[in-house]
């Protein structure tokens, strides 16, 4: 069994072997089929995975946890299903790791163990510190007014960014859209409501999980990962990437908000 409550770092141990097990194998498949990009898939179950080897083995009582526990994994077998879906509509390797490849096209098989997937796995271990902190909980209690309003950032979060996700992918799929950005339905409201979407829903995750643990800093995860997705990895790279390729993207941006859903700009 993976039962074995009052061990947490034994625990945290087993979780980060595991995570970096299952990267590991991502990697050997990108080896064989020279594409990188395919770790995106399993970055939403790597969170699952860690939430549910601790949930097992810590046994929290409070409800707050297992709640925690539910809204991650809707999450991430969603968004997992959601990037193998958009994957295979992939022609070409993503352009940051096609970047990485042709600038060291000799090394780049092994140096991506530990620059790519390595170093991801290594930021989502930490980014998972609100699943850390809920699932170390001892104690039995309801949950409380922050839990109440966590889930309700996670409904709302995880509504937009699937109904983005979802207009996202059939747009894709659709031969009339090749070379074309999509600027309707959500779109219309906000350039990235999908990532708005995730940042909301984390959110939601940390105040679910300060709930339940009473510390403060189960808000730092979701925090951390608004600023990688505002300043660093999300937002920044995909715009520079839609300004090369896109002419009408700058029409778009001058009309649209960036990141919060509102009315877009007349004229």
């Amino acid at each position: 069994m993976l039962s074995a409550p009052g061990e947490p770092w034994a625990t945290y141990v087993l979780a980060f072997t595991l995570l970096l097990g299952l990267f590991a194998v991502m990697w050997l498949l990108s080896v064989r089929t020279r594409d990188a990009g395919a770790i995106d898939i399993i970055w939403g179950p790597g969170f699952v995975l860690i939430a549910w080897v601790e949930w097992l083995r810590l046994q929290p009582r409070h409800l707050a946890a297992l709640m925690v526990l539910t809204a991650v994994t809707a999450w991430g077998a969603r968004l997992g299903l959601h990037l193998y879906q958009r994957h295979r509509l992939s022609e070409h390797e993503d352009a940051r790791y096609a970047a990485m490849r042709a600038a060291d096209p000799q090394r780049f098989w092994w140096r991506s163990l530990v620059t790519v997937f390595g170093l991801q796995a290594a930021i989502l271990f930490a980014l998972a510190l609100p699943i850390h902190l809920a699932m170390s909980v001892g104690s039995s209690a309801l949950p409380g007014g922050l839990t109440y309003l966590g889930l309700a950032l996670f409904a709302g979060g995880f509504l937009l960014e699937s109904a983005a996700d979802r207009a996202l992918l059939a747009f894709r799929r659709d031969p009339a859209s090749r070379g074309k950005l999509l600027t309707s339905g959500v779109f219309a409201w906000s350039r990235h409501p999908n990532y708005f979407g995730e940042c909301a829903l984390w959110i939601g995750i940390g105040l679910m999980a300060w709930d339940a643990s009473g510390q403060w800093m189960a808000m730092f995860g979701p925090l951390a990962l608004i600023g990688l997705i505002l300043k660093v990895s999300g937002i920044p790279l995909l715009e520079a990437h839609l300004r090369r390729t896109r002419p009408e993207f700058e029409a778009y941006e001058q009309r649209t908000s960036a990141f919060f859903p509102w009315p877009p700009k007349r004229g």
